[in-house]
């Protein structure tokens, strides 16, 4: 059964069909009235006075006060600002253009934010995570294909760069991407529409601007509504932008909803859900013009008293006769502004060059408050520091000599902050530009279908910042020759065209042949410097020479006193038995000059004292580059150091490593030695039992080289927990204190028993920093609530998994992980929490001893025998302890030796030894009597 179509309530946009054209005419009435009326109504709600209508923050002719700020669910029209029409928009937006138009003010501030934010340059890259090469080069210039760039994006390219000139883009007599930005900038939005190409511009959209006043809400609908200032949105919606409603020029009731794939738009100064832009001159305007008026108000009577030539004075004349002569020698007479009951006529006298005043006698002339210009001057320049602050702009705009405007473009300045941020906001409104102008190519055939959707595009803007040019162009050839800069975004930085570029540097390498330079005692073959270069115009030196008198290119080297990024030897101490020296260490590919620690008095090429492993020259690998994961993933299954599926199934079950009849052959050995294999180049494990070096190597934490000691565990049970034997942890304390800043560090590879799910924590490895009691544990909250010293997860179940058979990304991962907490540690404060961890362990160490020695004496022990014992268990503390311990136990010191003995022991640490030799001196004495044995 069909069911009926109802009648829908909704009238259709535009006049219907079967209308007269008297019905059309009046319905057109109805609804620009009934517009009118709500947008008084909004008004009417906050106006306080028709009379008042100067406002600080939008002043000027037409324009409304508001009596207070109201939030958006009061304000449902998605104004600017609160309860603010579309006609007062429309006013505030033609003054705007009238204040830029008439301001020179304005205009210059306008010009120069402008030029700073520069054009765009974009390129296309394929999308995803293999995006190759943009097309650029001299292969691109000859029409060759070159095997890094994909074709599709050279068409792209090829499309792009004539649709620029086709459409004036970034060139042109009338820059049309230049006009956007100061669109942008002066009436707070742009918006650019495109139409379909055809045989005039060879299958290329065309584009046209859109002016914001035929942007309005179409007839029968309300601001309220979702076709409200002309912007048309989805359904409880406001970011989903479905299209605009454009008017006509002739007719503002008839016009035509646009969708939203046609055009790209831009809004300033507001929020996504706020419908239409707000100029950046409307918070500024009113000062500006105040500061034309305070201007013109002081040129202009400047100029009149500049001339008079002099002033004669009349003794015997009377008050009325010289009235006579100013009404004889007045221009004209007009009425007072505004009228007022009386005086309203006043004189007015234009005073020519060199005008003689006359008059009575006695009478005092004082100067106007203009004869003294400083104070003026003085609000002129701080009016004009307050508006500047809205781009950022230094004093140097306001005229205020103390700041330069060369001092203020440096990195991290506000002006460059700010304008960085513009950059950004245009360069993504590029990128939109050029979606759009593939999008319309594909429909004319210029490109193929799916086109637009395959590449994606990428903004490049000029640098804010104008650093010396020659210090540019050494920085950039020093990264380029170590593969770490791209001679392509360089090249569009300085507003050059790579294509262009790249062409004449091949089509000059043929014609001309590179000459040939000698070879000498420099690196690459380049000829020694036989005196300063010379600079180019600006730079530093003073005396015309370089500040950088080295060559460039393949002849540049390292100065001896300085690292390969000029930084002169560190200034922190190198520590006990160690000395700061450059070493040579390799880097993509290349050699390169770094400060090491190294022992004192070593001579040795590549000597880096205990820590770290060297390579058969010398060098101390330690960057990334010279880490090849695929190899160590092969290593870990050649070499079988990873866990296999019966050894973690046995686990699960016992729920500890199994050790076997050799211990150095077991999982937990080989789990050391693959740490040490994904770790890399310097990094060893060590075979020995509770080692103080069980994996060793050396990361560098904010320029300092600090040795580490990774401990590998193995542990089954519900939560990440393992033991540790008291001798090995005493070893990592001592190790550590034996050297400064030792980071100590525990990756548990985690398996979960038999009987649990995983809830309380899963398979994977683990990383702990620092040395703490024997007993660790933790599980999935204390994870997701880690502190800085962790613990952290670095494998997952599935990632562990994946590394028992061998996956190289997952050695990689493990890599990075790994070095990215190792390198994040704070110095400082890690070294507190061992000093605090070495207390601990020393307290319980001396409890367990007393306990041990009691029990023993009671028991009927030799008290010289419990003595050597004791003296024995605690050979791993520090010499300190040692010897208070010895001293008390075996030798009877009395008490005030023992305490200066400890005069370096920590309050926790005395306490707990003077426990011990209490115990002992009162079981010596109950055995004994009072002369025991000497030990």
């Amino acid at each position: 059964m069909t069911r009926p179509t109802l009648p829908s309530r909704l009238r259709p946009l535009g006049p219907q069909a079967h209308e007269p054209a008297e019905i059309r005419q009046l319905r057109a009435d109805l609804a620009r009235k009934t517009k009118l009326v709500e947008d008084t109504l909004l008004s009417l709600d906050n106006l306080i006075s028709p009379l008042d209508w100067q406002d600080a923050g939008f002043g000027g002719s037409g324009s409304w006060r508001w009596a207070r700020p109201v939030d958006r669910t009061m304000d449902r029209t998605h104004a600017p600002l609160n309860y603010l029409n579309e006609q007062e928009w429309r006013w505030a937006l033609a003054q705007a253009r009238d204040l830029v138009q008439r301001n020179h003010l304005a205009l210059g501030f306008r010009d120069h934010v402008a030029n700073f934010i520069g054009p765009v340059d974009i390129a296309f890259v394929l999308r995803g995570q293999s995006p190759g090469a943009t097309a650029s080069g001299p292969a691109d210039a000859d029409g060759t294909e070159p095997a890094s760039v994909h074709p599709l994006v050279r068409a792209c390219t090829q499309v792009w760069d004539e649709w620029r000139e086709w459409a004036d883009w970034g060139q042109g007599t009338h820059d049309r991407e230049a006009e956007c930005r100061r669109r942008l900038i002066v009436e707070g939005e742009c918006t650019l529409r495109f139409f379909a190409g055809d045989a005039r511009s060879d299958g290329l959209p065309h584009v046209r601007h859109v002016e914001p006043e035929r942007i309005r809400t179409p007839p029968g609908h309300s601001p309220l509504d979702r076709h409200g200032w002309g912007v048309i949105t989805g359904d409880d919606d406001d970011e989903d932008e479905l299209g605009l409603w454009v008017c006509h020029y002739q007719n503002v009731s008839e016009g035509k909803e646009v969708p939203s794939s046609e055009y790209v738009r831009i809004k300033g100064n507001v929020d996504r859900t706020v419908k239409r832009g707000w100029s950046d001159f409307n918070p500024v305007g009113e000062q500006l013009r105040k500061m034309m008026g305070l201007l013109d108000n002081v040129a202009h009577v400047a100029r009149l008293q500049a001339a008079i030539a002099w002033w004669e004075e009349y003794p015997t004349a009377t008050m009325q006769q010289v009235s006579s002569m100013i009404y004889a020698g007045q221009d004209y007479a007009r009425t007072k502004l505004p009228p007022s009951a009386t005086g309203a006529d006043q004189s007015v006298t234009n005073y020519e060059a060199g005008t003689v005043v006359r008059t009575e006698g006695g009478r005092e002339v004082k100067p106007g408050p203009v004869s003294a210009p400083n104070g003026f001057a003085q609000v002129e320049q701080m009016v004009l520091r307050g508006i500047g602050f809205r781009w950022g702009c230094p004093s140097y705009f306001s005229g205020d000599s103390r700041d330069s405007f060369a001092s203020v473009l440096v990195t991290g300045s506000p002006f460059v902050r700010i304008t960085e941020s513009r950059q950004e906001e245009v360069k993504g409104f590029a990128r939109k530009v050029a979606c759009r102008v593939l999008e319309f190519a594909e429909r004319t055939g210029r490109l193929p279908r799916g086109a637009s959707g395959r590449v994606r595009p990428v903004a490049t803007a000029r640098p804010v910042v104008m650093a010396d040019e020659e210090k540019q162009a050494r920085t950039f050839l020093s990264l380029y020759e170590k593969s770490c800069a791209d001679p392509v975004e360089f090249i569009r930085k300085r507003g050059g065209d790579p294509k262009v570029v790249a062409a004449n540097i091949a089509a000059w390498q043929k014609k001309f042949a590179p000459p040939q330079q000698p070879g000498g005692d420099v690196p690459g073959g380049g000829l020694a410097p036989s005196g300063p270069a010379p600079a180019p115009p600006g730079s530093a030196g003073g005396d015309g020479s370089s500040p950088n008198a080295e060559p460039v290119g393949e002849g540049r080297w390292f100065r001896e006193e300085t690292d390969h990024e000029g930084n002169p030897m560190p200034t922190t101490p190198a520590g006990d038995g160690l000395k700061w020296e450059l070493r040579d260490e390799h880097r993509n590919g290349g050699t390169v000059k770094v400060w090491h620690r190294v022992k004192a008095g070593s001579t040795e090429t590549g000597s880096t004292g205990t820590w770290g492993s060297e390579t058969p020259d010398g060098a101390k690998q330690t960057d990334a580059d010279t880490f090849d994961s695929a190899a160590a993933a092969q290593k870990l299954l050649n070499d079988q150091l990873l866990p296999s599926d019966g050894e973690i199934e046995k686990i699960r079950k016992d729920g500890a490593a199994p050790s076997g009849r050799n211990p150095s052959k077991g999982p937990e050995r080989r789990w050391e030695r693959a740490i040490a294999v994904m770790l890399g180049p310097g990094w060893q494990a060590s075979e020995k039992k509770n080692s103080a070096d069980d994996v060793t190597g050396s990361v560098t934490i904010n320029g300092v080289d600090c040795p580490v000691i990774v401990d590998g565990k193995l542990s089954g049970a519900a939560g990440f927990s393992y033991g540790q034997e008291g001798p090995a942890v005493r070893n990592k304390l001592d190790a550590a204190s034996a050297q400064p800043n030792t980071i100590v560090a525990f990756l548990v590879a985690h398996v979960t028993p038999e009987g649990h799910d995983g809830s309380v924590a899963s398979d994977g490895v683990t990383l702990r920093i620092g040395v703490h009691p024997q007993n660790i544990s933790w599980d999935h909250d204390s994870i997701k609530n880690a502190g800085e010293f962790g613990p952290f997860q670095v494998l997952t179940a599935t990632e562990y998994h994946a590394l028992r058979k061998g996956d190289a990304a997952i050695v990689e991962k493990f890599r990075s992980r790994v070095f990215e907490k190792l390198k994040a540690i704070d110095i400082d404060k890690y070294n507190t929490a061992q000093t605090d961890a070495s207390e601990v362990q020393t307290g319980r160490a001396a409890t367990s001893t007393s306990q041990s020695a009691s029990t023993s004496i009671k028991l009927g022990a030799d008290v010289e025998r419990v003595g050597k014992n004791l003296a024995k268990n605690f050979a791993a503390l520090p010499t300190t302890v040692k010897v208070v311990q010895i001293g008390a136990t075996a030798e009877e010191l009395p008490a005030d030796e023992v305490r200066k003995a400890a005069a370096h022991l920590s309050p926790k640490q005395v306490a707990s030894l003077e426990h011990l030799l209490a115990e002992a001196k009162a079981h010596q004495n109950a055995q004994s009597g009072p002369n025991p044995p000497p030990s």
